[in-house]
């Protein structure tokens, strides 16, 4: 009995022991050992509510009950505060009616965040809890926490609401979610460091599924931008709650449950140009975090934030599939929620069956008001009522006008508490009079203590009257602003788009339009009524696809921003504050100064010189009239001196291009599939094959070679592949047109790479040149240096990522040969906007490459991009053409890489001295017997010339070099008659270097910058140098050699892009330096080759020509040879001597109006035309190399005549006539005496 006794006592302590350590254990220990039961999950999602609570609107004696401030609020907002409460109820009642297990409330809850909003509404939820017995789990969203935009009635005026904090948040939502938490430890999280995500957490749902709940909004210092506790629009994955998410994706494996996530940001865009232009609505590195949880078994997440009832999916590199479910803003159009139906039964396979219902499909919303009254909707609420209260109220006039006055009203009311516009300027921080101070250098002319004329006293005088001017007749006077800008808006609404009437949008809406012809308006309700209503399809729409068309292939960009300049310029600028403003010359000489009196006399004379109307437009155009007509008004400068110089076609095609491609993201959807946003099943079957392209830079992009050391046994190769990519993979074969690659080099080659993730950027808003609302990625950045190669060899090599057999196409690499003959090709401002006008500089590549097979390098003068920090644009340079990575570019930085290193960024550049290089690089590399010299014409001294760096370096090296042949390339033309030849900078450049050249050797000098072409005659120190001239033949073609000259010669190749510049007449730019021996009116990307044979060298400068053989024009040629004069193998016979002629007559005197001709030659002869060099040249031709352009004069109104003025001219052409006439006369009777 004893032992029985004590067997038992074991017993029952070996079990309190056990039950003691179990209890210890945190429950995931257990999952281990049990997998839970699979089934179907049915879900209601209903998003961004914006709730606002019946007790915050006030009371009154009104129409419904609610007080009259907040009546006056909510009328001319476009939220449905009235109406929020009784859709909730209707979505509730739904999903109690479709048995719904849970429902998903994916963030912005309230309005702003009131407290009051969120006690109401989590009561309300509650309340629906207890009644139908489904769960409902919330997440808060960026309107929730810590927001300070909160606004209460309850005391009949508007006031500021109470904030939410987190803490507060979690506890008033504790019963909505949080109580399904099993382990507070592990499931919930909590950052070791800062606040973010602190409101997440993860909880096992009935059917074998894992809900993780992640708060990505930012409202806490360690995340938002400002570095303040208050809310933020964008959204973020910390990496600790990356790691806490991942560990719950784990155990849910464990436990072998399905994982769903949900938080409010979209975990991935829901169109194309979302990352880019709403960028604060997608994940901060969406494709990171999207990729990291669909890898971590994250197929199927819901978000809302964005309000349209979108699905999209993204695959990562691995092939996981992720899908996010974006449910629309249940206040908001088109009011819809969804119902979400999964089952994880079917061998592996997870079904999501998502339907989506209108917020009135089972009867019409009611709304019952605190008076006792009440209101019906009619069918289809979104339609009757919903629409032109989100986008209104009444029409989008109304709903552009409220966020207009909106943003001004206040402005406008912190002006007026400041005591005016100078008063708020100097509390702003704005100190206007040392900013005028600053930069004339002085404050004026005093003399002793007696100040005469200053800033200080005089000018900030007239300043102050001006601002004074402004305060009272606008600031002080804001309806009169909106009474402008309403009349601007109007007009912008009416303009026409389209010659189709707008009829699907009215027909939809059960409404006729009032415009026979679509107008700016009417596309605006179609792009709007397309997105929010989802499974976006336009196929039918005339109107539409005819907007898209007006914008991306005709001239819509063109005329709408010339309609809006006219606008603003007539009812704004001119028409409004010019006739309002008055020009006040007195106020310089202030009362009690010494000066007052002049003050005085000057008010005088203004009202006599301009018969009491001193309005700056009367004094304006007083002193415009009497100017030439392309200055005679506000329009014709704005024309002279930015349109029509700088508003080139192709900026018109990249505007209109970026308008189409925003436009057709919003109205056209294909993610994850055609219509698959409302009603769709979508099934998770394991990996699929990833999309691979060079767009989404799982193919590397991006590559280039150069030269970096021995071009004869060495390359360097820089390409960029997306952030996972981390592989610098190169594989090199000798070469064959079918290489087989393998990981072995050949024999003496040696390969060193690097791998760095950085951050690029472009813009949302991409206008070519300029671009807003800059947009980063992280990306990949590659490079490899080859060495050990053998001289005049070719080999084949690929890059990309061995592990997943992602290689880019094959390119070639031909090391030099160290001979004395080789081709490159020069080109320069190959500039563009977008990928199709990159296309021209792919066809420039693809042009030379095939006309010269030989040519070994593009030397480029600069401007390779439009925008310097816009990745996508160095993007569509590198990848224009498939032969670029065949073919080393050896760049110049031009102006429009002039900051952010973009050389080093995007090439391998040889190593040089210790510099500068965020501007640029200088360097130099030479190649067989030429010595090429790189220099950055941005890395200037204060005087605008070279720095005394770069000048002491180009000095050295050039001296250093006993090449035969120096070749300098840079971008800013010392040589141009294009809009830059005068200046400053390129004036103090060339007085710096003109003379510098011919004293280092240098050859030819390669420019860029104008977008014109042009080629000066042999020159030093700003003259020619006449050279002696032959004809010589080579490779088939004539040239024009000039031997042996002791100068140098200056080309600028046009452009290889798109952009063609106007040429500047002649006449300005011979008061600067000599003319030019050939200029081309090129009206086509331009490119020269340039071959070196020994002694000699032969340029050829092509436009490409689609009508051409080869697919370009030859428009110039010409030789520099360094040896003798070579005597013809068959000297033809000496001709017969001429007959006596007349004497030499005098020297006509240089007229106005008649050609300036170069000097006169001492052996004339006629020019031959180089683009047939058989044939001689037509003076007269505007297209002639030797003489001025005479295409007319685009600045002119349209009215002007094109005819040239020849008026100047007549008395010339009388006394050349008469001249004539002597001569013949004179033969005549000479003739007859003989």
């Amino acid at each position: 009995m004893k032992n029985k006794g004590r067997l038992a006592r074991r017993i029952i302590a070996v079990i309190v022991c056990m039950t003691l350590v179990l209890a210890a254990l945190p429950t995931g220990v257990f999952s281990a050992f049990a997998q839970t039961e699979k089934g179907k999950l049915k879900v209601t999602s209903i998003s961004d509510i914006h709730y606002f609570a019946d007790s915050e609107k006030g009371t009154g004696d009104t129409k419904n009950g609610f007080s009259e401030a907040y009546n006056e609020w909510n009328d001319k907002g476009s939220r449905q505060h009235n109406e929020v409460d009784a859709l909730l109820t209707a979505a509730l009642d739904k999903a109690a009616e479709e048995k719904s297990d849970y429902v998903f409330l994916p963030g912005d809850l309230t309005l702003n965040g009131e407290l009051a909003g969120h006690k109401a509404l989590a009561a309300k939820l509650e309340a629906f809890e207890k009644e139908s017995g489904i769960q409902v789990i919330v997440v808060n969203g960026n309107h929730d926490v810590n927001n300070y935009n909160g606004v209460t009635f309850k005391n009949g005026v508007k006031e500021s609401g109470e904030v939410t904090s987190p803490e507060a948040f979690r506890e008033i939502y504790k019963n909505l979610g949080r109580d399904l938490v099993t382990d507070e430890k592990e499931d919930v999280f909590t950052p070791t460091t800062g606040q973010a995500g602190q409101l997440s957490y993860a909880i096992s749902l009935k059917g074998g599924y894992r809900l993780i709940v992640m708060d990505t909004n930012k409202y806490s210092s360690d995340v938002t931008a400002k570095g303040d506790d208050v809310q933020e629009t964008a959204g973020s994955i910390t990496p600790e709650l990356m790691e806490w998410a991942l560990k719950q994706c784990e155990k849910a494996k464990k436990n072998g449950e399905t994982i769903i996530g949900m938080g409010h940001h979209n975990f991935a865009p829901h169109m194309t140009i979302e990352p880019e232009l709403f960028f604060a609505f997608v994940l901060d590195d969406w494709m990171e975090c999207a990729e990291t949880l669909a890898d971590a078994g994250m197929h199927f997440t819901f978000s809302g934030h964005l309000h349209t009832p979108d699905i999209a999916s993204h695959v990562s590199d691995n092939g996981e599939t992720l899908y996010d479910i974006e449910t629309t803003s249940l206040s908001g159009f088109p009011n819809k929620f969804r119902t979400v139906t999964f089952d994880n039964t079917q061998d592996g396979k997870i079904i999501c069956d998502a339907k989506s219902h209108d917020i009135d499909e089972d009867g019409p919303i009611v709304v019952n008001f605190p008076n006792g009254t009440s209101k019906t909707y009619a069918q289809p609420y979104k339609d009757s009522f919903s629409f032109f209260k989100t986008y209104g109220p009444g029409d989008l006039h109304n709903f552009a006008m409220t966020m207009i006055d909106n943003a001004l009203s206040g402005i406008f009311e912190d002006i007026q508490e400041a005591g005016g516009l100078y008063a708020y300027l100097e509390a702003s921080g704005i100190d206007l009079e040392k900013i005028i101070i600053d930069a004339l250098g002085t404050n004026g002319f005093e003399v002793g203590s007696v100040e005469i004329l200053t800033v200080s006293t005089n000018l900030m005088s007239f300043i102050k009257d001006l601002c004074a001017q402004v305060d009272e007749a606008y600031i002080n006077n804001p309806d009169h602003v909106m009474e402008v800008i309403d009349g601007v808006v109007t007009k912008a609404l009416n303009y026409q788009v389209s010659d189709y009437k707008c009829t699907k949008f009215y027909e939809a809406m059960g409404m006729e339009s009032k415009n026979e012809k679509g107008t700016f308006e009417d596309a605006a309700y179609t792009v709007l009524y397309t997105l929010y209503n989802a499974n976006e399809d336009i196929s039918d729409d005339k109107f539409m696809n005819d907007v898209l068309d007006y914008f991306e292939n005709r001239d819509g960009a063109k005329e709408l921003i010339n309609f809006l300049i006219d606008t603003l310029l007539n009812d704004v600028v001119e028409g409004e504050i010019l006739s309002t403003l008055q020009f006040n010359p007195g106020k310089l000489f202030p009362a009690g100064s010494v000066t007052s009196p002049i003050g005085v006399v000057t008010d005088i004379i203004m009202q006599i010189i301009f018969r009491g109307n001193p309005s700056y437009e009367n004094v304006i155009y007083s002193v415009l009239n009497l100017l030439p007509k392309k200055y005679s008004s506000l329009r014709n400068i704005l024309n002279t001196v930015v349109m029509d110089e700088y508003m080139t076609q192709s900026q018109y095609d990249s505007i209109g291009y970026t308008v189409g491609r925003m436009l057709r993201s919003l109205v056209e959807d294909t993610n994850p599939a055609e219509k698959s946003d409302l009603d769709v099943t979508l099934v998770y079957d394991g990996p699929v094959e990833p999309e691979v392209t060079q767009d989404n830079m799982r193919l590397p992009s991006n590559i280039g070679t150069t030269f970096t050391g021995d071009a004869s046994t060495e390359r360097s190769i820089n390409w960029y592949t997306k952030y996972s990519l981390k592989n610098s993979d190169i594989q090199i074969a000798e070469y064959s047109e079918n290489p087989t690659f393998t990981d072995k080099l050949p024999k003496g080659v040696k390969v060193s790479t690097t791998s760095e993730l950085v951050k690029r950027e472009y813009p949302g808003v991409d206008l070519g040149i300029i671009g807003f609302i800059s947009y980063g990625i992280n990306v990949n950045r590659h490079t490899a240096t080859i060495t050990g190669l053998k001289p005049g060899t070719k080999y084949c090599y690929r890059v990309g990522d061995a592990k997943y057999g992602w290689w880019s196409g094959t390119g070639i690499i031909e090391t030099a040969d160290n001979s004395d003959s080789f081709t490159f090709f020069h080109v320069s401002d190959e500039q563009s906007q977008n990928a199709i006008q990159y296309g021209t500089w792919g066809k420039v590549v693809d042009t030379a490459l095939k006309m010269f097979p030989e040519g070994k390098f593009f030397a480029s003068a600069g401007d390779q991009v439009d925008y310097t920090k816009h990745f996508k644009q160095w993007q569509w340079f590198f990848n224009a053409s498939e032969n670029i990575k065949s073919t080393a570019i050896m760049p110049a930085a031009g102006n429009h890489e002039k900051s952010g290193y973009m050389l080093d960024q995007n090439f391998v550049l040889p190593k040089t001295v210790d510099q500068d290089r965020e501007s640029g690089v200088f360097y130099s590399y030479d190649y067989n017997n030429a010595h090429f010299i790189v220099l950055n014409t941005n890395n200037l001294s204060d005087s605008k010339a070279l720095s005394d760096d770069q000048l002491a370096w180009l000095k050295a090296d050039a001296k250093a070099s006993d090449a035969q042949w120096k070749i300098v390339v840079l971008h800013k033309a010392l040589y141009s008659n294009g809009s830059h030849y005068d200046d400053k900078d390129v004036k103090a450049m060339r007085k710096q270097l003109c003379g510098l050249m011919p004293d280092l050797g240098i050859d030819i000098v390669l420019q860029g910058h104008d977008h014109v072409y042009l080629r000066t005659d042999v020159m030093d120190n700003n003259e020619v140098v006449k050279a002696e001239e032959q004809k010589i033949t080579f490779g088939g073609r004539e040239y024009t050699a000039k031997l042996n000259p002791e100068g140098t010669v200056y080309v600028i190749s046009a452009c290889a892009g798109v952009k063609d510049y106007q040429t500047k007449d002649v006449k300005d730019t011979d008061k600067l330096f000599p003319r030019a021996e050939a200029i081309y009116d090129a009206h086509s990307a331009v490119f020269s080759a340039i071959t070196i044979d020994g002694s000699k060298l032969y340029f050829d400068a092509y436009m490409l020509d689609d009508e051409a053989k080869d697919g370009a024009t030859r428009i110039d040629s010409f030789a520099l040879s360094k040896v003798e004069k070579e005597e013809p193998e068959n000297p033809e016979k000496p001709e017969k001597p001429e007959k006596p002629g007349l004497p030499d007559l005098p020297e006509l005197p240089e007229i106005p109006g008649l050609p300036h001709w170069p000097g006169k030659p001492e052996k004339p002869e006629e020019p031959s035309d180089p683009s047939n060099p058989s044939e001689p040249l037509d003076p007269s031709d505007p297209a002639s190399p030797i003489v001025p352009s005479t295409k007319p004069d685009t600045n002119k109104p349209e009215g002007d005549s094109k005819v040239p003025n020849t008026g100047a001219a007549a008395p010339v052409m009388l006394i050349a006539f008469a001249g004539a006439a002597f001569v013949i006369g004179c033969s005549a009777k000479r003739k007859k005496e003989d």
